[in-house]
């Protein structure tokens, strides 16, 4: 079974689950009652289950940008019911349009947030890390709380405070666009993250680069390579890291041993998430339609963990997917 999160649309503000086929089985799976009320889900990003046992959920909207916790086995109606928010950014100042999460070998949750450009440590519920051990000796610098990464533009429109400017490639890029009423706004920023060991590998959209930080905060490595444009989302598996490049159409992959990118797969369209299925074949989402359904606003590919025998798997979905989830039946 597949769990799919979308960009958010007026009928995609929830997870959406298929079978293994590609069949279509629930268009809600969570629950939006809680005790407080209905939850505002809009506009979510990672998905994924935490060392609790809980289903993570990223809500990405700039108004909420919270990270949410599910039940995580459905009740017998097929939905998660909601347990709490774990954070938010009226508790922790960081979180502003998160995207991703990661845990690392201690269970400590890591967020990665596109508008403040950073990724903050999370210790416990509500509760920041301190800022990373790099970033408190740079002499007369100011950082939102709970930073491990920095942006190298401390001057965001969306930030909640200026921080320091931390010169690239030890702080994250940046770029902006500007709309036709000059209003300017952060377009590449911070994307994907996991963890490899002690090691926190980050996207750098804006930047062409994987970078890899250490238990310090510090840079101690970049993945870089002629091929290697917008990296959105990572994947990891075993001692391999795929890498979806987004602006030239592949998917990449990087060997942590030997700190070789290899060529896997190309012509996909606006590359999101990606996963490996229980079969053990390689699934990638694209934010575009395939030729089999011009009119769907995304597809869910599938080939081999070599990049043969591509064909699509879900041809037709209701909107841009973000993050696919494999899960048990």
């Amino acid at each position: 079974m597949w769990y799919i999160t979308f960009h958010g649309g007026k009928h995609s503000n929830n997870i959406r689950a298929y079978d293994n086929s590609g069949n279509l089985l629930k268009k809600r799976v969570l629950k939006k009652k809680s005790s407080t009320g209905k939850l505002r889900l809009k506009e979510l990003r990672a998905i994924g289950v935490g060392p609790d046992g809980y289903l993570w959920v990223v809500n990405a909207y700039r108004k909420r940008s919270e990270i949410l916790r599910f039940e995580g086995t459905p009740r017998k109606d097929g939905r998660h019911r909601y347990v709490d928010h774990y954070a938010s950014e009226r508790t922790v100042k960081g979180i502003v349009h998160p995207f991703a999460f990661a845990f690392d070998e201690h269970g400590r949750c890591f967020i990665s947030s596109q508008d403040t450009n950073v990724v903050t440590g999370i210790a416990a519920k509500d509760t920041p890390m301190p800022i990373a051990p790099f970033l408190r000796e740079l002499q007369g610098s100011h950082f939102l709380e709970g930073t491990f990464v920095a942006s190298s533009r401390g001057r965001l429109p969306r930030s909640p405070m200026v921080t320091t400017d931390v010169d690239a490639p030890q702080g994250l890029g940046v770029a902006f666009e500007t709309s036709r009423s000059g209003k300017v706004k952060v377009h590449h920023s911070v994307r994907d993250i996991l963890f490899y060991e002690q090691f926190l590998y980050v996207a750098d959209e804006a930047a062409d680069a994987v970078k890899v930080y250490d238990q310090t905060g510090t840079l101690i490595h970049s993945i870089t390579d002629d091929e290697l444009k917008a990296p959105v989302h990572l994947l990891r598996e075993g001692d391999n890291i795929y890498i979806g490049s987004t602006k030239d159409k592949k998917i990449l992959c990087y060997t942590v041993k030997t700190m070789k990118l290899s060529h896997v797969v190309s012509g996909i369209n606006e590359i999101s998430g990606i996963a490996i299925g229980c079969d053990g074949r390689l699934y990638i989402a694209s934010r575009t339609n395939s030729v089999a359904d011009p009119s769907s606003s995304g597809t869910i590919w599938r080939c081999n963990v070599d990049g043969s025998a591509l064909r699509v798997f879900i041809a037709t979905l209701p909107d841009s997917p973000e993050f696919i989830l494999p899960m048990p039946h």
